[in-house]
């Protein structure tokens, strides 16, 4: 699929686009594809979507086809891709959030945490705040000890708890 993504995006023709949302609903939809961005996990296909005439992102991996047409691409003002893609991955609505700091300057806690995952603040030259969506309190406290990095879980009380069990469970495991 990610190649015949990456073709409509080269041959810059229009294209339908069989999609599922994050609910499983199924849609079809006339685009112009854009390009392709890669978040480290996942990748995502910027296009502008003809009827409603905005610039959107797609996760690849909920595409079911994509068949080129003959028409051509309207690609005028095309976006910043990777920050399209960025700000749409941060606005996603979580369940659970956790804000936490990092003794890290803001470009060293971006290296750890990049804005596809969190939203940012410093916290003084030599430190960050970052705001974390997760599913649950485990996969928030499951995702911050992936960090291998100190931190300070600043709320809620549950992801801190969460983290303490989760971070007991794995030195208990290794004794």
């Amino acid at each position: 699929m990610l190649l015949e993504l990456a073709r409509a995006c080269h041959s810059s023709v229009r294209a339908t686009l069989s999609y599922r949302d994050h609910a499983g609903r199924a849609s079809v939809r006339a685009i112009d594809p854009y390009r392709l961005v890669h978040t480290g996990t996942r990748w995502y296909l910027v296009a502008r979507d003809v009827t409603k005439r905005q610039w959107r992102t797609f996760r690849a991996d909920r595409v079911v086809s994509v068949r080129s047409t003959t028409a051509p691409a309207d690609l005028t003002d095309p976006p910043d891709a990777a920050a399209l893609v960025s700000h749409g991955i941060a606005s996603v609505v979580y369940p659970v959030y956790t804000t936490i700091r990092l003794p890290l300057p803001l470009d060293h806690a971006l290296q750890k945490i990049p804005s596809t995952i969190g939203t940012h603040s410093t916290d003084g030259p030599e430190a960050t705040v970052v705001r974390i969506g997760g599913n649950s309190t485990d996969c928030l406290a499951a995702y911050l000890l992936s960090l291998a990095t100190p931190l300070t879980v600043l709320s809620p009380d549950e992801v801190r708890r969460a983290l303490v069990r989760h971070a007991q469970a794995l030195f208990t495991a290794n004794l």
